[in-house]
């Protein structure tokens, strides 16, 4: 007799859904190596002003997940709620994960300091992203609005500092004083901001892009073109991505024969 599902419980990859955060969660396939059962989770983030309900359930799914998983979050958002961000980056840095940042789209404002978060950060060569200072109001009696305001200054410029990555000392303190500070994919990548560039599925480390942009460039003015990103370059049928495939199934076979060596010496345990 085959069993019947509980359909009670919880299915792996269903999304739990919120009104502006969609939430991934799957179990990893499991091996025949002895390692404990990791956790795949994965946030689609767009405008921080969830509503309160659905984002403690949202962090609680968070706070489920340990050192051995692995979080990615995905933004296409103006920003929103600092309050709302700080809680999001305390929760998944708490977890211990892995944690991959990937820049779907826009990044601005809280959106831009969460994606700093990330171990790995990803972004696609038409991604920008936007560092600013926080706005808000305060209501209250003159001297408590006075005592807040103070405190959120110092509070939430530290949050800046500690939390904002690409910019020098000099630069948040001219975003503290009204700046903007807008990025697209080369200057995330010259700036540390971005690790990888996402073209075409083919995750190029950001100096390798830099590289290659630089070649692409080269390339096009020799034939008296202008062109402004790698995408762009191949519709005028100059390839620097050939190169980077052959480099990187190299580096693939390399990793391989490793592992069927290490494998091979009874380094590895199985069940």
């Amino acid at each position: 007799m085959s069993r019947k599902r509980n359909n009670n419980q919880p299915q792996p990859n269903t999304p739990r859904s919120g009104e502006k955060h969609v939430w991934f969660l799957e179990e990893m396939p499991k091996f025949k190596v002895n390692v404990p059962v990791i956790k795949s989770a994965t946030m689609y983030l767009s405008t921080f002003m969830e509503s309160k309900p659905s984002l403690a359930v949202l962090l609680n799914d968070i706070r489920q997940l340990n050192a051995e998983d692995r979080i990615t979050l995905i933004f296409n958002s103006p920003g929103g709620l600092v309050s709302e961000g700080r809680a999001i980056i305390n929760a998944v840095q708490n977890t211990g994960a892995d944690v991959q940042t990937e820049l779907l789209s826009e990044a601005s404002s809280m959106a831009a300091i969460i994606f700093c978060i990330g171990d790995r950060r990803i972004i696609y060569e038409n991604s920008s992203l936007m560092f600013h200072n926080f706005s808000g109001g305060i209501g209250g009696k003159g001297h408590e609005m006075k005592d807040r305001l103070k405190h959120s200054i110092k509070n939430i410029t530290a949050f800046f500092r500690g939390h904002i990555i690409g910019l020098s000392e000099k630069e948040i303190q001219q975003m503290l004083d009204g700046k903007e500070w807008w990025f697209g994919s080369k200057e995330m990548c010259e700036r540390g901001i971005a690790t990888h560039v996402n073209i075409d599925g083919i995750m190029v480390p950001a100096k390798r892009y830099l590289k290659a942009l630089r070649k692409a460039k080269k390339k096009a003015k020799k034939q008296g073109i202008k062109v402004s990103s790698i995408a762009e370059s191949l519709i005028f049928g100059i390839d620097v991505m050939s190169e980077i495939v052959e480099e990187q199934n190299e580096a693939m076979e390399h990793v391989t024969d490793v592992i069927s060596e290490a494998v091979t010496s009874n380094e590895f345990l199985y069940n």
